[in-house]
């Protein structure tokens, strides 16, 4: 139920929005046609629409309820009202009285979830056919019975709730940006001149009253869209919308919102401080809405200008000037208005006013002159296989049941999309020129944002009586996976898909950042940046630029114990985009010039993780559990002395040593097969020769005898991060299974008992979880909980509370392992609906030493488990008095409270994890 927006995620979430309609080819001359996304669309007497599109890849249905409100509708003093009732809305109803995401995960649903946004709140969810019942009752008795359900007690929890989702956010670096940027670029009375999340005053102010008038004004069947996608027909999904749905009265009529894009002149200037490690400009146009053309051609424009490394602002400001770190530009596209974005994160060392210089320069040469032919085109052919890349899904964002609900939404007919297609299929360099000047030449906002300097200083329907039942859920189809291997003794792993015309496939190294040198940390991390930073024969603009011809996404990266390289393409650019990845995996050149700005990159990124307060406990905590020297311990990004000590020699020597065929294995999966695939990998690799790979460094645990405490301090901090943490066995174990469903439990659901504790009965927290980190040797079990900072010392008593009793006095009931093995295996009818989904479970099988047989034993195995077997694998596992516990927070208003509790003794650590020394031990 994540709604909030922070200024990154905006960014992602407005190119998202802006690309995802309007795919094309790298040659409009020559444009494919819209890819078929086939539907039928009924309307039920209550005014209700239903969009039908059938898909039988996989035996699970999407179904996608779009309510045609958002924060836009809200009046003055009641901002925050639609994200608030989003929240109100998971609570149950008049005839089911408990949790719908515990509901629905207990069923199998997969991509659940619902957000807000200025204009719609929808909620979506993935769940196998036989389910599907259940959650049309659920989503019906919401929509039609849900006001009389709403109490006080609810309303008081879900403010709260919403209320740490807010302090969440703004507690994070640049996390109060996005609010100053909302609130000066439109004016006063505007719909959009509030953030969705809402101000505290007005959350406060929320009568129950208040909540029970929204939801009878906006959640009626006349303001609302429902689209089922998947393994259904549109006779079955009319007479189950009509069964479920068809007695719910329509609702009122509702006044809509037109056009209203808040034109602006000149320029406004707005500099705000923030705990942030670097300073950051933000520059903001408003802009035309939704389906329009010109929103279309601000979009290509946008990408165009800073939609990766080949885009001019990125080039010039990035590898250039290396004026900074990064640049982006989003188009937050709205249904009656719209913003451009320019963000750029500020080089340590240089200035906001030479970086906003220098995008005001590249504009201008843009606005004089517009785009070239071959920017265009390299931009259509990066949104044609994004979009196709995003229906292969039938749920989520960027699925078809997603793309069909916006467009009925917004534009009044589900294949609305397809203009925005023509649109940009049909644009010229001149028209994108011509839109940019239009909008882009006057009326920007400005923020920057400069890093605060601390001080010292502190008819009859259905029956509603119960749920309907559930049929038993179809067994999830993991696709059998060829294998083959070449002649330099590199492993192929194929598991051929068909559906769209798409191969994915990652080299997996066995390296990663476990093979780091002794006091060499951020080696690793380093060498996979700079490895698609150029090649022998190609310079990295020219390789980003190959790729983005082709459709082609290729990406490095370093996990603890694997380097890899993954390759995304179109099947028709198979072989060219192998020759890129090849090129990439063997001719790597390391430029010095690049390793320079790259490593002021991964440094500035470390005073990232340093002050936002997850990282920063994520950073420090592997010493703390591991020991000083284990391979584990280690911040995957280095130190600020070790990145400082690299050269170009050493990232040739990681590479050199562990890039070799015989130590990788590479998972194609996709639209080819092995006839197909392995003449291409021969050809292309043959130049690699195998050799002998060194031993990765090993590395014994510290001995602890007893639990402890560390705290970081974050003056000021609204929320405070509370961690616990431990090691439990390697995945290779034989209670691994059971662990992984006492965590389940414990903290790896949203129905956990952690969760269910801290977010849902006493909402200090807008989530609390726990998870296993996945790597080959003794893994990194850790809980983790934001939570609201004058309930700090509580909430690690209670985290602390949950992990003893778990393991010792309340041990996983009958009724919890139930829901814990359904969580876990209802939902795989739809796990592996993706090329990219297979992939990453075939790579987890082999990096996680998993049996071949393992997705297809795994629903039987996890069902064959008992309540003793939990309670006995908590015992053996976590051990509460050796616990580590870790508190990112305000020191001066949490340190005395947390000593209180005796946990252990109290260590305040620096942001390197080095002790304080006059409070080494003290309690």
């Amino acid at each position: 139920m994540r709604s909030r927006l922070t200024p990154r995620l905006l960014l992602a979430l407005g190119a998202l929005a802006c690309t995802l309609p309007r795919a094309a080819s790298a040659q409009p001359a020559a444009a494919p046609a819209p890819p078929d996304i086939p539907f039928e669309t009924f309307r039920l007497d209550n005014g209700l629409t239903v969009v039908v599109h059938e898909d039988r890849k996989a035996p699970v249905v999407a179904v996608n309820v779009w309510y045609h409100v958002g924060s836009k509708n809200e009046p003055a003093g009641r901002s925050g009202f639609a994200h608030l009732f989003e929240h109100l809305m998971f609570n149950g109803s008049e005839n089911f009285d408990g949790e719908y995401i515990s509901a629905l995960e207990a069923v199998g649903a997969t991509d659940l979830n619902g957000t807000t946004n200025t204009d719609r709140t929808n909620y979506f969810q993935n769940v196998p056919t036989s389910a599907l019942d259940r959650v049309l009752f659920l989503e019906s008795d919401r929509m039609g019975h849900l006001v009389n359900a709403i109490d006080a007690a609810q309303l008081d929890e879900q403010r709260g709730v919403v209320q740490n989702e807010k302090r969440q956010g703004e507690n994070q670096p640049y996390g109060r940006a996005f609010t100053f940027i909302t609130e000066a670029i439109y004016p006063a009375g505007h719909p959009y001149a509030h953030t969705v999340i809402g101000s505290m005053d007005d959350l406060n102010a929320a009568s129950l009253d208040n909540v029970k008038d929204w939801f009878k004004t906006y959640y009626g069947p006349g303001n609302a869209v429902v689209v089922l996608a998947g393994d259904i027909d549109v006779a079955t999904a009319r007479e189950k919308m009509t069964r479920y749905f068809g007695d719910i009265p329509p609702g009122p009529p509702i006044a809509k919102f037109d056009a209203f894009v808040a034109r602006r002149t000149g320029t406004i200037r707005q500099t705000m401080e923030d705990r942030v490690p670097q300073s950051a400009v933000y520059m903001v146009w408003n802009v035309p809405q939704a389906f329009t053309r010109e929103n279309v051609h601000l979009g290509l424009a946008s990408s165009i200008l800073g939609g990766g490394k080949t885009s001019r602002l990125y080039k010039r400001l990035v590898y250039d000037d290396q004026l900074a770190t990064n640049v982006s530009v989003g188009l937050n596209t709205g249904e009656i208005g719209s913003s451009l974005i320019v963000n750029a994160l500020v080089r340590p060392g240089q200035t906001t006013s030479a970086v906003e210089r220098a995008i005001e320069e590249e504009l201008a040469r843009f606005l004089r002159e517009g785009p070239t032919a071959d920017e265009l085109a390299r931009v259509q052919t990066q949104i044609q296989a994004g979009f196709l890349r995003g229906i292969e899904r039938i749920g989520g964002f960027g699925g078809k049941s997603d793309v069909l609900a916006r467009s009925v939404t917004f534009a009044g007919r589900p294949d609305a999309w397809k203009q925005d297609w023509t649109y940009q299929m049909a644009a010229t360099p001149a028209e994108i020129r011509a839109t940019a000047a239009a909008w882009l030449a006057d009326g920007v906002y400005v923020l920057t944002v400069t890093p605060f300097q601390e001080g010292r200083a502190a008819t009859a329907g259905v029956d509603r009586s119960r749920l309907p039942a559930v049929a038993a859920p179809p067994a999830a189809r993991f696709p059998a996976a060829e294998r083959a291997t070449l002649s330099n003794g590199l492993k192929v792993v194929l598991a051929p898909r068909t559906a769209l015309p798409l191969v994915s496939m990652s080299l997996v190294v066995d390296a990663g950042t476990a093979a780091d040198p002794a006091g060499r940390p951020g080696t690793a991390r380093l060498a996979m940046d700079m490895l698609d930073e150029g090649t022998a024969t190609r310079p990295a603009l020219a390789l980003a630029d190959a790729l983005a011809r082709l459709g082609a996404n290729l990406g490095t990266s370093a996990s603890s114990d694997y380097a890899t390289v993954s390759l995304s393409a179109l099947k028709a650019n198979l072989a060219p985009s192998l020759d890129l990845m090849a090129d990439v995996v063997m001719n790597p050149a390391f430029p010095e010039a690049d390793l320079e700005r790259l490593r002021r990159q991964q440094l500035a990124g470390i005073q990232r993780e340093k002050t936002t307060p997850q990282a920063l406990a994520l950073r420090v905590l592997p010493a703390l559990v591991y020991g000083e020297g284990h391979p584990y311990a280690a911040p995957p990004s280095g130190t600020e002395a070790s990145l400082a000590a690299l050269t170009r020699a050493d990232l040739a020597a990681y590479h050199g040593a562990w890039f070799k065929p015989n130590n990788g294995t590479l998972v194609v999966v996709g639209d080819v097969t092995m006839a197909e695939l392995k003449p291409l990998l021969e050809a292309r690799f043959a130049g690699w020769r195998r050799g002998d790979v060194p031993r990765k460094p090993e590395g014994r645990v510290a001995t602890r005898t007893g639990p402890a405490v560390y705290l970081l301090d974050r003056p000021g901090a609204p929320q405070s991060i509370v961690l616990a943490a431990q090691l439990a066995p390697a995945s290779t174990d034989p209670g691994d299974l059971a662990f992984v469903l006492v965590n389940d439990v414990l903290g790896g659901s949203f129905s956990s008992r952690l969760n269910l504790n801290l977010r849902e009965e006493k909402h200090w927290s807008y989530g609390a979880g726990a998870t296993v980190f996945p790597v080959r040797g003794p893994r990194l079990y850790t809980a983790v909980a934001p939570v609201q900072a004058d309930k700090t010392a509580e909430s690690l008593a209670e985290v602390a509370r949950e992990m003893r009793e778990v393991a010792t006095t309340r041990p996983a009931t009958a009724a919890e392992l139930t829901q814990a093995q359904n969580n876990l295996t209802l939902g795989l009818a739809g796990r592996f609906e993706t090329n990219d989904a297979v992939r990453g479970a075939l790579v987890e099988l082999m990096t996680q030493g998993r049996p071949e047989d393992y997705w297809n034993t795994y629903a039987d195995r996890v069902r064959a488990l008992t309540p003793a077997a939990l309670a006995a694998s908590a015992r053996a596992t976590l051990t509460p008095d050796r616990m580590v516990y870790v508190v990112v927070g305000d020191r001066a208003s949490i340190e005395a409270p947390i000593r209180a509790l005796n946990l252990g003794p109290v260590t305040v650590l620096d942001a390197d994890g080095k002790p304080i020394p006059s409070t080494v031990g003290a309690n």
